[in-house]
């Protein structure tokens, strides 16, 4: 069908009234010049045409002597029609007919306007038509599905469909008509015949039919009954197929019944008697299929061999006076065939079967003179693969050379095959003649991954490294195989902290995926360059961890990055690269790269050696210093951006200060707000710290240089730095906040202190905290915990695959001859923090051996590493 009718056009063409008059109702207008026009009259009354003309836009004819009986049908024809050998109106029996000289002629293909006026020559109906209304030359009518005048040119309420002259087009409730029953012209006793018959559903609504067939032959007997249950979509067809044999000659007939009913008669042929014997050639890399009788039609079942491999079978259909025919490309094969004649009688059927050794030569190819087989197309993990490879003399004549036959997996890009494994290899083969056969096995290891496998195999027999032949085309498997999980993974987990000092030891947090790896995996972190002066600079112990994983494992682990404690100031403080490393035991490698501003100095650790003394000169001509240490100079439009700032306190007393930052060009704030990164901070005397300030360009910016200023506002004073940026004219999308993002927003960490340190950790269900204490480690399910010990703790939150890793120092404080506890955040700028990454049941593990269930030995076995390092 041509047309897809909407639910809504069924009920516009129910439910629209019909108000009476003759209406154009079906037009055969492309049909080999047999065209057509039908008319109904939807009154209450009979309707004479005499007189009444119908034409298009170029000629018109007068009707004369045809009467329209009320709500029936009258046909239009082209007195030129011929169909099925009757003429004009003979060809439509018992229809409402009349015949005109113009119809034909006058109804234009590529689409046309059909008029009907009355008697009184006022315009009853007229219908516009184009060929993407449907019928355009398939066989189909273009069929009125609503004769209600006000639809005469909707495209919607016409639709292309097998053609009902004299009928009505379609209906309300159901109606399958049966269509058509279509058979081969000669039909041979003994044979399968297949039948189609072609069933209508003319009905507005989708059905479901019971159609009665039936064969009966020339005694009136039935020899073929059968029921069948159709469903059918509206305004559309399907077709009906089934096979019978007839043992007997004669005449039958075949019917169909639903809401009408269809019969068609034909005869069943004797078969001649006939000696046929089959026959196989070759040509063009094709094998031939024929016979000594050319007109006979038969069935022909083969199967083709390459040693004791069956590399194809199948059927083939050999027409009358035709020969099959089979593209079997280049090699040495074994043929076997039989075959079923549908038209003879074969009086000698002693060579209706025949083997025959077949060689077709690859011809004049130059590299493709080579194939492989394998004997099954899917194979498990242990099976053995049987595999022959045959061979033709290359053009040069050569005959010696390197014979080898390689395993190869599809690339994950979909193009071609890696190839990894040598399963066969003669380095002096010698093809003796074309067609020269070599066979083996090799068994598919148990590691191997599902996916597209290819045995390949090459002769290399030139020193030029384009002489040798290719079986390219050939040797392709599915395996069954274990899942591909990827390559191994690393990622590290959470955030570790933008800043330390020289001395510190950092545990990092990594999550690993084994993935399709199982081995030993060693990790270590260290720093490798100083990011200031773009020079190397080793400022860390190489300390490695080793670690078991298992094929599909996922592990939680961690590495310390221990930072040299620089007591003879070889190193300066600045940003330095951090780089995570780990190794696999088949030297697979991953790398990690994070950057680490450490400045200071953990001064315990250097007890163990002697300095000289030194003086250095600090300005202290600002009571509050502020430095940009990190500023993006280019930034596009909603793009946000950090800018890093270090700050650090004069004043000779603890002060407490708001800070801020903006872009702006003259009286024009462009990130949002003049205030809207606000933070309150504070800073004990002389304490230096890191923060980062983030902003975000608005999106309707005017692109070009501003200026960002960092203000801090302390005692109503402004203390500002001020640099240049640029804003470009790119416009960054916004982004979709990812389920992290959200967690982040909800879950919290405080930390204070009145006479104890308190840990506080909320809005995290199902949370768990590692704290890592002065002298002392604890895993804990407990939200709030209280410690009294002064010194340095490492908080780090874990579930559902997000850390939070906050490092606090608690210090006793001598103000006033009082002594006060005091809380002061290394490597944060906030007490409250937020968290990302991925949580994890597993418990952090002891740095020596392998991860213990604890944090208890963490810190000794490291700080006597770092003491052995100094003293060297």
């Amino acid at each position: 069908m041509r047309k897809i009718i909407s639910l809504f056009v069924f009920f516009q063409f129910i439910f629209l009234p019909c108000f009476g008059q003759v209406v154009i109702n079906e037009v055969m207008y492309d049909n080999g010049g047999n065209e057509w026009v039908e008319l109904y009259n939807s009154t209450d009354n009979n309707v004479n045409l005499s007189d009444w003309k119908i034409g298009d836009e170029d000629s018109n004819d007068t009707l004369s002597n045809l009467t329209i009986p009320h709500q029936d049908y009258a046909l239009i024809v082209d007195d030129s029609t011929v169909i099925n050998g009757s003429s004009g109106c003979n060809a439509f029996d018992g229809v409402n007919c009349t015949e005109l000289s113009r119809i034909g002629s006058g109804l234009n293909n590529g689409g046309d306007t059909v008029y009907l006026y009355n008697n009184s020559k006022n315009l009853t109906d007229s219908v516009t038509y184009n060929d993407s209304w449907g019928a355009d030359g398939d066989g189909y009518s273009l069929q009125r599905i609503n004769s209600s005048h006000n639809l005469s040119n909707n495209s919607t309420n016409w639709v292309g469909f097998p053609p009902s002259p004299g009928k009505q087009n379609f209906y309300n409730g159901s109606y399958f008509e049966i269509f058509d029953i279509s058979f081969p012209e000669q039909i041979f006793v003994n044979n399968s015949i297949e039948f189609n018959i072609t069933i209508l559903n003319r009905s507005l609504e989708n059905g479901t039919e019971n159609i009665n067939l039936t064969i009966i032959n020339n005694t009136n007997s039935t020899v073929y009954p059968s029921e069948v249950d159709c469903e059918v979509k509206a305004i559309n067809q399907t077709k009906i197929q089934f096979n019978w044999t007839f043992n007997e000659t004669g005449n039958y007939t075949i019917c169909a019944e639903a809401n009408n009913s269809f019969c068609k008669n034909f005869e069943i042929l004797p078969l001649e008697n006939a000696s046929i014997s089959l026959n196989i050639t070759e040509e063009d890399e094709e094998i031939i299929f024929y016979t000594n009788l050319s007109n006979a039609s038969c069935t022909i079942n083969y199967n083709i061999s390459v040693g004791n491999f069956i590399i194809d079978s199948g059927k083939i259909e050999k027409e009358a006076f035709q020969n099959a025919s089979l593209d079997i490309g280049f090699g040495k094969f074994k043929v076997f065939a039989n075959m079923t004649l549908h038209n003879f009688n074969d009086i000698n059927k002693s060579d209706n079967s025949i083997l025959k050794n077949i060689t077709i030569n690859p011809g004049d190819k130059k590299r493709y003179r080579l194939r492989s087989w394998i004997d099954k197309e899917k194979y498990e993990l242990n099976n053995s693969i049987n595999w022959i490879i045959q061979l033709f003399i290359p053009l040069n004549g050569s005959t010696t050379g390197n014979l080898t036959l390689k395993l190869g997996k599809n690339k994950k890009s979909g193009s071609g095959f890696k190839y990894f494994n040598t399963t066969y290899e003669n380095n002096s083969f010698n093809i003796t003649q074309n067609g020269t056969t070599i066979s083996g096995n090799f068994t598919i290891p148990e590691n191997y991954f599902e996916g597209i496998y290819k045995l390949r195999a090459k002769f290399k027999y030139g020193s030029s490294g384009w002489d040798y032949l290719d079986s390219s085309d050939n040797g392709i498997f599915w395996l069954n195989g274990l899942k591909d999980l990827g390559d191994l993974n690393v990622s590290i987990l959470g955030e570790p902290p933008e800043t330390a000092r020289f001395g510190d030891i950092i545990p990092i947090f990594l999550k690993v995926n084994a993935n399709n790896y199982a081995g030993s995996l060693g990790c270590r972190a260290r720093i490798n360059k100083d990011l200031s002066i773009s020079k190397t600079r080793y400022a860390s112990l190489n300390y490695e961890m080793t670690y078991s994983f298992s094929r599909g494992e996922t592990k939680y682990i961690f590495v310390p990055l221990i930072i040299k404690p620089n007591c003879n100031d070889h190193y300066h403080n600045s940003e330095y690269r951090i780089v995570i490393e780990t190794e696999e035991s088949n030297n697979g490698k991953t790398k990690k790269e994070l950057s680490l501003n450490i400045s200071g100095k953990a001064n315990n650790l250097c007890q163990y050696i002697s300095k000289g003394s030194t003086t250095k000169s600090k300005d202290k001509s600002k009571n509050l210093e502020i430095e940009i240490i990190n500023l993006t100079k280019e930034v596009a439009r909603n793009q946000e951006f950090t800018t890093r700032v270090k700050l650090k306190n004069n004043f000779g007393k603890k002060i407490s200060f708001e800070t801020y930052s903006y872009a702006y060009k003259g009286s024009n704030c462009i990130t949002g707000g003049w205030t809207s990164n606000k933070k309150e901070l504070s800073l004990d005397k002389d304490e230096e710290k890191i923060i980062n300030l983030t902003n975000r360009i608005e999106k309707d910016a005017e692109p070009g240089e501003y200026s960002l200023r960092v203000r801090v506002k302390i005692e109503n004073k402004n203390v500002d730095s001020t640099e240049k940026i640029l804003v470009t004219d790119e416009i960054v999308e916004d982004k979709i906040e990812s389920e992290e993002e959200k967690i982040n927003k909800t879950v919290n960490l405080n930390i204070w202190t009145d006479n104890k340190l308190r840990i506080n950790l909320s809005n995290c269900q199902g949370c768990k905290m590692i704290i890592v204490g002065p002298d002392f480690s604890t895993i804990t399910s407990r939200r709030y915990r209280v410690f009294e010990d002064f010194g340095g703790y490492d908080i780090f939150v874990i579930k559902d695959g997000i850390i939070l890793n906050q490092t606090y120092f608690w210090k006793e404080k001598t103000v006033s001859n009082k002594t006060e506890k005091n809380l002061t955040e290394k490597g944060k700028s906030e007490e409250e923090s937020k968290m990302t990454g991925k949580f994890s049941e597993n418990k952090p593990k002891s740095l020596v051996d392998k991860l213990a269930s604890t944090l208890q030995n963490l810190v000794s076995p490291l700080i006597k590493l770092m003491e052995n390092s100094i003293q060297q």
